[in-house]
């Protein structure tokens, strides 16, 4: 199933790993931190190169957990160029057993494009470290990732990471940062014909669930 197929590619592209539990504001809500400062600092690393930033207003998506392809509005994407209504996905794929978490995949049949968004929560219901600083651990010890290229998304820290580099090819992964312990990411595909638009949906789709997750609409 077309569907499925790109889970699969999900799931390699952004493995999730997540710490800990958060508690659950009220929807659009950003957690306040206890340090009081206003945006995402650089003031821990990991490795000599790359900052890996404490989030100061982390971001609560768990009122959307339990039905991802609501987030965003269906307008939005199909004005992207992704047909359909969205299909929503555990993030349980058989004989790997849940590595991410819950998001939405679009695209209508027969149609090459393709778009993933996917929370990676399953790590923090295990006790794991998560958020961005796993994913650039995972790129550090060559585990992972082909390329690391850090990025900001709605001022909050964000990378440009995959198995392969395949962007000229018309394929994107963006991974966001929204708390220290919890990411998602955005994944698009079939865009051959014009590789650039990959990332470009990639980032507009990142944008637009960071300023949702923050109350906006």
């Amino acid at each position: 199933m077309v569907f499925q197929r790109r889970v699969v590619v999900l799931v390699s592209a952004a493995i999730a790993i997540v710490l800990a539990g958060c508690s659950q504001p009220e929807a659009g809500t950003a957690i306040p931190d206890s340090s009081g400062s206003a945006m995402p600092s650089s003031s821990q690393t990991q490795g000599d190169n790359f900052p890996v930033p404490h989030i100061s207003e982390p971001l609560d998506p768990s009122p959307y957990l339990d039905d991802p392809c609501g987030l965003v509005p269906r307008s939005f994407v199909n004005n992207l160029g992704y047909g359909g209504a969205g299909q929503a996905s555990s993030g349980d794929i058989p004989g790997v057993g849940s590595l991410t978490g819950p998001g939405c995949n679009w695209g209508a049949a027969g149609q090459l494009e393709m778009m993933s968004l996917n929370f990676q929560t399953e790590a923090r219901k295990r006790g794991e470290q998560g958020g961005l600083r796993q994913h650039y651990a995972l790129y550090e010890s060559g585990d992972k990732y082909a390329y690391w290229e850090p990025a900001t998304v709605a001022s909050y820290p964000a990378a440009f990471a995959d198995l392969a580099d395949r962007r000229n090819r018309g394929w994107c992964n963006l991974i966001v940062g929204v708390a220290d312990d919890l990411s998602f990411s955005v994944a698009t595909q079939g865009h051959e014909d014009d590789p650039a638009r990959a990332c470009e949906n990639a980032t507009a789709l990142a944008t637009k669930v960071v300023e949702l997750l923050k109350g906006g609409s």
